[in-house]
C-alpha cells in the first residue's frame, strides 16, 4: 500500500466517523474495504 491507498482509508474512515449511525453506508464502506485489501493480500501463497 502506498500514498494513494492511505488517502483512501482516510476518507472511508471519515466517512463512518460523520455519519456513523447509517449502516447502509457502513456496509458500502466494508465493501470497499475488502476489495481494497483484496489487493494488498498479506500471504500471496494463500490466494493462488
Amino acid at each position: 500500500m502506498g500514498e494513494v491507498e492511505m488517502v483512501q482509508i482516510v476518507e472511508l474512515i471519515d466517512e463512518v466517523i460523520n455519519d456513523i449511525e447509517n449502516e447502509t453506508l457502513i456496509a458500502n464502506v466494508k465493501s470497499k474495504v475488502k476489495s481494497l485489501c483484496k489487493s494488498f493480500p498479506i500471504y500471496r501463497e494463500l490466494h493462488e
